[in-house]
């Protein structure tokens, strides 16, 4: 049941992207620019615990949605992780969309919330689609295991940087 309800919602999201590509909200350039901004979030930053922590947190958890959404975890049902890291690129450079705001509600700290903090979120979760296509040529259940390394590494980090910092990680 599961897996039929991921795949609904993955047909929705590819619906999505095929109506964002048909009414012009979505272009080539769009694309292009979107995942430049993605690769600069990656090799622009410093590599410390404090910014690689939401990286990991971001990237654990679009495997584990990733194979909710594929229904399984196949080279054939990959599409939808495509979709959905266009559509995490593309939020990563406009700097909105739902997710960065459901992370936003997460992260926030007497009603404020690190942007920084937020990019590198939305950073992770597009990675994590990406990796989620690529590991889709093994099949199985191997996006829900390294979703959940990768999450359970991340959220440690976040609590040792915590309680180092005195606060959120930025």
């Amino acid at each position: 049941m599961p897996g039929f309800i991921g795949g609904l919602i993955g047909k929705g999201l590819i619906a999505y992207f095929v109506t964002l590509l048909i009414v012009g909200g979505i272009s080539g350039d769009s694309i292009v620019s979107s995942i430049r901004s993605l690769f600069a979030q990656f090799s622009g930053g410093t590599w410390d615990l404090a910014s690689v922590s939401p990286l990991l947190v971001g990237g654990g958890a679009a495997l584990f949605v990733y194979n909710f959404l594929a229904g399984t975890s196949t080279i054939m049902n990959c599409m939808v992780g495509i979709v959905a890291f266009l559509i995490a690129a593309r939020a990563l450079a406009n700097r909105t969309g739902c997710v960065r705001q459901v992370f936003a509600s997460v992260f926030a700290r007497d009603g404020r919330v690190d942007s920084g903090l937020l990019t590198r979120m939305t950073a992770g979760w597009a990675g994590g689609f990406a990796l989620g296509v690529v590991l889709s040529v093994f099949g199985g259940y191997i996006c829900y295991i390294t979703g959940f390394i990768l999450l359970a590494v991340g959220a440690v980090l976040m609590v040792a940087v915590e309680k180092k910092a005195g606060g959120v990680p930025a």
